[in-house]
């Protein structure tokens, strides 16, 4: 199968990169994760029930500017990690410290070309999700609908949002490294590829979940290497799902051959 083929490759390019991966990710992820746990240190949410919009309304504005610094850190940081790691993989343009190069133009560009793909991937999930509540109210009454049912519509888009996101993603890579790839492109080319992609973000969801998973567990057990852990498990998962996005460039695009 195409798409375990691809997520394979990834995750051995990784592997097998390890050096490179730590000298392009290692710093910065650490101190933007250094950031965050110092953040989250001092602004504890006052109650399991109390929503995360009026946590942000509960701070004072020294808070709200530190959540702000730590919610564009982290972009920042993500970006230019990706564009980084993009780079080296199909540019062979390799770390030479532990500082990866800062290409300033294309993380505005690959930033920009975030938002219009979350904007398509928003659109189409709204409309989906809204087509699948009407299809439950017109078959019956909706007060009378389980709970469960009706969390399906929300469900089904959040799926749909990040299965277009992951579609269109080939269109980062080619931003990376400073090729034109549109959306319409980005669909061509990944034509007739529907099942290998649905597999793809299947495995890329449940990677996602046990990332959480395996470090909540070692924040239990071994509170003292939570920080580390958060660093080197969202590291190694966010590589892999940035080389998904790179093999398929690679083997859709530039029809490479998967070793």
């Amino acid at each position: 199968m195409l798409g375990w083929q691809i997520f394979v490759h990834s995750v051995r390019m990784v592997i097998r990169n390890w050096r490179q991966a730590l000298r392009i990710g290692l710093i910065p992820s650490t101190l933007i994760a250094v950031l965050t746990f110092i953040f989250h240190g001092s602004q504890a949410i006052g109650s399991t029930n109390q929503s995360w919009f009026a946590w942000f309304e509960s701070m004072s504005s020294a808070g709200q500017a530190g959540f702000a610094l730590v919610v564009v850190g982290n972009l920042f940081v993500i970006l230019w990690v990706f564009v980084a790691w993009h780079r080296f993989v199909l540019l062979e343009e390799y770390p030479n410290g532990w500082i990866p190069p800062l290409h300033a133009m294309y993380l505005g560009q690959y930033l920009k070309q975030g938002v219009k793909v979350l904007a398509v991937a928003f659109v189409v999930s709204f409309l989906i999700s809204f087509v699948c509540l009407l299809v439950l109210v017109f078959l019956t009454s909706a007060s009378s609908l389980p709970r469960g049912v009706l969390n399906l519509p929300p469900l089904v888009s959040s799926f749909i949002s990040f299965f277009v996101v992951f579609r269109l993603g080939i269109t980062f890579p080619a931003t990376a490294i400073g090729q034109t790839l549109s959306m319409k492109n980005a669909y061509y080319f990944t034509k007739g590829k529907a099942g290998s992609l649905l597999f793809l973000a299947i495995v890329q969801l449940t990677g996602i979940f046990l990332a959480e998973v395996i470090i909540g567990v070692v924040a239990s057990f071994l509170p003292m290497l939570s920080l580390a852990a958060d660093v080197v498990f969202h590291l190694f998962f966010s590589l892999v799902h940035v080389s998904v996005w790179t093999t398929m460039y690679g083997v859709f695009v530039e029809k490479r051959e998967l070793a």
